[in-house]
């Protein structure tokens, strides 16, 4: 069972992601004059990839494969495009072969605005293409650990099929870079100093994932 602890970043990211797609939803209803369709979609898919060029020993430390989950909010802008906000969030570790009472358990949190492009789609099918700017947050399970916050960037394709008018399902491919800005330390504590030094500039993950479409 989960500590009171360990549950708390969870919640905490949870709440912050709900409160940013509801807050972004009303403020894109407004300027629209709430006249769009839009669409919640609650997510579950497997988040792979990943590497840190650690430099304080030579060696690259992998981010483990592991389940993500999370919620699209997408609002209609015409009949071939449409807005989206995601929140998507992977719990994760990078293990440490010499000790494994050291492996760095955390998490990875996706907050994106993005914009789809559907070449061909009917009142069942429709494909797309979406690309997407926002944060990448990663939050240490550990409170002796500093969290971090950096820019990203991601692409994906997917595929939605409509049950009815209202319901659907959706399928997802997407890749996120995560722009680390050179010489950078991460995962830094005053008692344990940095965890990871890297000179990378970019850090790498893809993610497949599912959705039920809830249409409004």
């Amino acid at each position: 069972m989960q500590s009171d602890e360990a549950k708390m970043p969870m919640i905490t990211s949870l709440k912050l992601g709900v409160a940013t797609c509801a807050l972004w939803l009303l403020s894109v209803s407004v300027c629209m004059g709430f006249d769009r369709g839009f669409e919640v979609i609650p997510l579950l898919g497997l988040q792979a990839g990943g590497t840190f060029q650690n430099e304080q020993n030579g060696k690259d430390l992998d981010i483990d494969e592991d389940i993500c989950y999370g919620l699209a909010v997408d609002v209609d802008f015409n009949p071939d495009s449409y807005f989206e906000f995601l929140w998507m969030r992977q719990d994760t570790k990078i293990d440490n072969p010499a000790n494994p009472n050291q492996d760095l358990k955390f998490s990875i949190n996706y907050f994106h605005f993005g914009s789809t492009y559907s070449w061909y789609h009917t009142d069942k099918f429709r494909p797309y293409v979406i690309a997407s700017i926002g944060a990448t947050y990663f939050d240490p399970k550990k409170s002796s650990y500093d969290d971090e916050l950096k820019f990203s960037m991601g692409v994906g394709i997917g595929l939605k099929y409509y049950i009815t008018k209202h319901i659907g399902f959706m399928v997802e491919g997407r890749g996120f870079g995560t722009f680390m800005g050179g010489q950078t330390k991460i995962f830094c504590s005053s008692s344990h100093g940095c965890y990871i030094t890297t000179s990378q500039d970019i850090l790498i993950q893809f993610q497949s994932h599912a959705g039920l479409i809830f249409r409004f």
